[in-house]
C-alpha cells in the first residue's frame, strides 16, 4: 500500500467534502466542512443546515487516501459533534 503525506490525505479528504456538499444540496442539506491538522488529529469543521460540528480522528497515518473521509463519512454525528 502506498503511504501518502498529511498534506496529500488533507487535500483528497477537502476535495471529497466539497463534492459531497455539492451533492446533497439535492436533498436538501445546505452545508460545508473543512479538514486540517490539529496537534497531531485531524480534525473536520463541517456546517449542515446551520449546525456545526466538529470531528477528530486520532489515527490516519498508513491508512488508504480515502481512510479519513470514509470514517468521517460513517461515523460523523451532528447531534454527538455539535459544537456552539
Amino acid at each position: 500500500m502506498k503511504t501518502h503525506t498529511t498534506t496529500q490525505i488533507l487535500d483528497y479528504t477537502n476535495a471529497r467534502l466539497k463534492d459531497w456538499y455539492n451533492e446533497v444540496k439535492d436533498y436538501g442539506v445546505n452545508g460545508g466542512a473543512v479538514a486540517f491538522l490539529y496537534k497531531g488529529k485531524i480534525v473536520i469543521d463541517y456546517s449542515e443546515n446551520g449546525v456545526n460540528g466538529r470531528f477528530h480522528l486520532n489515527h490516519y497515518e498508513g491508512e488508504a487516501i480515502d481512510y479519513v473521509f470514509n470514517v468521517w463519512s460513517e461515523d460523523a454525528n451532528l447531534e454527538n459533534d455539535k459544537v456552539a
